[in-house]
């Protein structure tokens, strides 16, 4: 069954915005009574992450829930994150999206997406260090290969630091947080500065 996932914004106009006309089919409406043991992670600034089970075809799965905390104020912003990484779906290196559901609760919109059961690659540090030399260069390798790979969409991260590249079972790695990729050809209009300090370049 196709779902055609209508956001409401509570504003006068009452707009109403289609995410089919972002998205395609490949990404599911999620219903919210799949996810079980739901719970808090993390917060970062854009969005509220909690970790919860979701039984996908009898299939316990461990996913991230990302929950857009201002998504009436900035809902292009959380659209355009998922519409550029929808388009890097295929990538191993891309940490993979399945789709969207909606709390009960708080009735705002989440998005659902692979679990990395070792965090960032900013809180491994330690750990990688004290790895051997080919540990680190398949790592190295891999964030590489999802760069470029972005990179051939013609997009740009722009906000691409270690707690943005997430890692599981130890050597597989994950680039993250696609919420200020761009294509390229925007970038050269623009001469705003976004990131994190200590990660941009000087100039």
């Amino acid at each position: 069954m196709k779902y055609s996932l209508l956001l409401y914004i509570y504003t006068k106009t009452k707009t109403y915005i289609t995410l089919n006309s972002y998205l395609n089919f490949r990404l599911k409406w999620i219903p919210y009574n799949k996810f079980k043991n739901v719970e808090y992670l993390n917060k970062g600034g854009f969005g509220t992450i909690y970790k919860a089970i979701w039984s996908n075809n009898n299939v316990d799965e461990e996913v991230i829930l990302k929950c857009h905390d201002n998504l009436n104020e900035n809902l292009n912003e959380f659209l355009i994150e998922w519409k550029y990484h929808e388009s890097c779906l295929n990538y191993d290196e891309i940490i993979y999206f399945y789709g969207f559901t909606k709390s009960p609760d708080t009735l705002k919109y989440m998005a659902v997406m692979d679990y990395a059961n070792k965090g960032n690659l900013r809180g491994n540090l330690t750990r990688i260090v004290e790895s051997g030399w080919d540990k680190k260069l398949c790592m190295l390798y891999e964030i590489i290969s999802g760069l470029k790979k972005i990179h051939n969409q013609n997009l740009i991260h722009h906000d691409f630091h270690d707690g943005n590249i997430l890692n599981h079972n130890e050597d597989k790695i994950f680039i993250c947080d696609l919420g200020l990729c761009q294509p390229v050809k925007s970038l050269l209009k623009e001469h705003n500065i976004y990131g994190v300090v200590p990660f941009m370049a000087p100039e």
